[in-house]
């Protein structure tokens, strides 16, 4: 029983760190894979891929244009009430 519990234990924390390194990109994103706070690379194709998980972390932005139609336009600086932005890829 104790031999038992002991690979129990030890596959769910195999799972456990699998399951930290494995992330995706959807084709609308990009990523940014940082290595202790330093950009390390960064994704734009569709697929999965790997990190190490305690060193390394991702962050995801979306790639597509954004809109914001504001209906108080003198709070902004622009002349227009509407603000697009994108990330380029």
């Amino acid at each position: 029983m104790n031999r038992s519990a002991a690979v129990l234990v030890t596959a769910v924390i195999a799972l456990l760190v699998l399951s930290m390194s494995v992330y995706t990109v959807d084709q609308r994103k990009a990523t940014i894979k940082f290595q202790l706070g330093e950009v390390v690379s960064m994704h734009t194709d569709p697929g999965l891929y790997f990190m190490v998980p305690l060193l390394q972390n991702v962050r995801l932005y979306d790639t597509r244009i954004q809109t914001y139609d504001s209906k108080d336009a003198e709070r902004f600086l622009t002349s227009e009430t509407r603000t697009c932005w994108s990330i380029p890829s």
